[in-house]
């Protein structure tokens, strides 16, 4: 849902109003930010620089896509009781060993690279002022940084309930 919600505190105050009492409220979101085993992405990573201006494009348009790490906060603000929130590394390819991890590898990796392309396209032109031929460009090398495995690239993929309290 990052990136498609304007305005959390209303959604979960709307969503507090909807609920029966004693109902639950779960989400799964990833913190749109990629990490590297071998530390920080330098300002060359290609991955890196795709993901600034998405983040930076996304603020600007007025729909943050990094707000995961306000939703515990908003849940309880909203009046949801017990909020639990459970965060996840999530590799990036199939580098991990273990097969369930090198599994979840590569299905996050067909997402991702499903996913540089999209909602920048449009965003990149129309907000960042790029020409299409510069977005496809960095779209390109980031996708090619996203097949290589020597980075072993990762996110954090955050799980989050509560629930409405009792009457």
């Amino acid at each position: 849902m990052a990136g498609s919600i304007s305005n959390w505190d209303r959604l979960f105050q709307q969503a507090f109003h909807h609920m029966r009492p004693g109902g639950y409220i779960e989400m799964q979101e990833f913190r749109v930010w990629f990490y590297s085993q071998e530390g920080e992405l330098s300002d060359e990573s290609y991955v890196r620089q795709w993901n600034c201006h998405l983040v930076d494009g996304m603020n600007i348009f007025g729909k943050s896509i990094n707000v995961v790490e306000e939703l515990v906060e908003k849940l309880k603000a909203a009046g949801f009781v017990g909020v639990r929130e459970d965060v996840l590394k999530v590799p990036v390819g199939p580098w991990p060993k273990d097969p369930r991890l090198k599994e979840l590898g590569r299905w996050m990796q067909i997402q991702t690279m499903d996913a540089i392309e999209p909602l920048p396209l449009a965003l990149f032109p129309r907000v960042l002022g790029w020409s299409e031929q510069e977005s496809r460009m960095l779209f390109s090398k980031a996708r090619q940084e996203f097949k290589e495995m020597k980075r072993q690239l990762y996110v954090y993929t955050h799980f989050i309930y509560g629930r409405k309290p009792e009457a």
